[in-house]
């Protein structure tokens, strides 16, 4: 976990909804919880802070969400179908799971040049 939080946030693969959490219990861990993406651009989590960010917010739990407003700093728009490659506060970690879960077996993105 050495030197992860604090440099970008990172684009997570989920939908944000601020009320996600609230339907999993709090007096035990919850395995997978995972807001499945759809074919909407907007809304995603980006996890961790940034070096923007104040010391106490650079953790795991920090979530914030992507805006529409977000897309001014891809430069390559409106080419590009993907995120931000010009904004140095979110970044992401590619990552493969030794066991995959079920529910993100041969997941694969539903962005087009049309979403929103």
């Amino acid at each position: 976990m050495y030197d992860i939080y604090g440099n970008v946030y990172e684009w997570c693969l989920d939908r944000y909804d601020k009320d996600f959490y609230k339907k999993f219990p709090t007096d035990k861990p919850t395995l997978n919880p995972v807001l499945l993406p759809d074919n909407k651009r907007f809304s995603n989590v980006a996890r961790g802070g940034s070096w923007l960010d104040e010391a106490a917010d650079c953790r795991s739990a920090r979530r914030i969400h992507s805006t529409k407003e977000w897309i001014k700093y891809d430069p390559q728009r409106p080419q590009s179908i993907w995120w931000l490659t010009n904004w140095d506060v979110v970044g992401f970690r590619v990552v493969r799971a030794v066991n995959e879960q079920e529910n993100l077996k041969n997941l694969k993105s539903k962005i087009t040049k049309e979403s929103d």
